[in-house]
């Protein structure tokens, strides 16, 4: 679901990257895919910042959370904090 997420974050193309993860998650699928390709989704919906108000940090620490595989936990953790960073309060930042 999400192998060409770091193509797509990479090379600037955000938004081709948000609307194939939107795809990629209406077909169903394995669960811990389901929980990378949605914090992915949520990191390059930030990235765009065409929505008025972030996911509160809460929110992302628990999309992490369902994550099992520690390196790509750990991706999506990193991906999340770069995305929020640039929102109201410098020092937000994700648990653990």
């Amino acid at each position: 679901m999400t192998a060409m997420s770091w193509y797509w974050f990479l090379r600037g193309r955000l938004g081709e990257a948000r609307r194939s993860l939107e795809s990629a998650l209406t077909l169903g699928g394995e669960q811990e895919a389901r929980a990378v390709a949605a914090a992915w989704h949520a990191g390059m919906s930030l990235l765009i910042r065409d929505q008025p108000a972030p996911a509160p940090p809460r929110h992302l620490d628990e999309l992490c959370a369902r994550i099992a595989d520690p390196r790509a936990r750990a991706e999506a953790q990193w991906l999340l904090a770069l995305a929020h960073s640039g929102f109201d309060d410098p020092s937000i930042s994700l648990d653990e």
